[in-house]
């Protein structure tokens, strides 16, 4: 099942110019680890399940999102969910560091 982005998301990404109404989100499955090259989490407790999920035959590199791509700490990509709603537009600022370096490295 996919889940749309939280509004309070929805609008910091607005903020910035990002339009999230047609993202969804789901859970990693075993498939996607041999489907996919590359799968990156954003904490450690998302590592652990991954790496937990029943048969995986991982072919595809795991990291976390942050430390893959080279961004300057916290490694772990902080939950805004149940904290102040500047934690969103907190989100969006590290998502687009993030997503700056992992385009960086990609093109290394």
């Amino acid at each position: 099942m996919s889940k749309g982005a939280d509004p309070r998301m929805c609008v910091a990404a607005a903020a910035k110019g990002y339009d999230l109404a047609h993202h969804r989100a789901r859970q990693v499955r075993k498939d996607d680890l041999s489907t996919y090259d590359l799968v990156l989490v954003m904490d450690h407790d998302n590592l652990r399940e991954v790496r937990r999920l029943p048969g995986v035959r991982a072919t595809a590199t795991l990291a976390l999102f942050l430390d893959w791509t080279g961004a300057a700490p916290p490694l772990e990509f902080p939950d805004p969910y149940d904290g102040p709603g500047e934690g969103f537009a907190q989100a969006v600022v590290l998502a687009e560091r993030g997503v700056s370096g992992l385009i960086k490295r990609l093109r290394a």
